[in-house]
């Protein structure tokens, strides 16, 4: 399990600094950084039967975050818009 940007006790005083939490918010396509409940979820349902097919999978945690990468980085020739 990859997991993204998660909201936890430990990062909490970073995410009260003005603006940090609405930016990283809307810098992820579900709307919210994650909470540990949401990557706790995954986990379980990985160690439950209904993942018993599962194997050798990285899954990706995070909101959607990932596949919004390529749109931050500049790139000549191409719309970053």
């Amino acid at each position: 399990v990859s997991p993204g940007m998660v909201r936890t006790p430990m990062t909490e005083e970073y995410y009260r600094a003005p603006g940090v939490a609405e930016r990283r918010d809307k810098a992820v396509p579900v709307g919210r950084v994650a909470v540990p409940d949401d990557i706790a979820d995954v986990i379980v349902f990985l160690a439950s039967d209904r993942a018993r097919y599962v194997s050798g999978a990285d899954i990706i945690v995070d909101g959607g975050f990932t596949t919004t990468l390529m749109s931050w980085v500049p790139r000549p020739g191409f719309d970053n818009a």
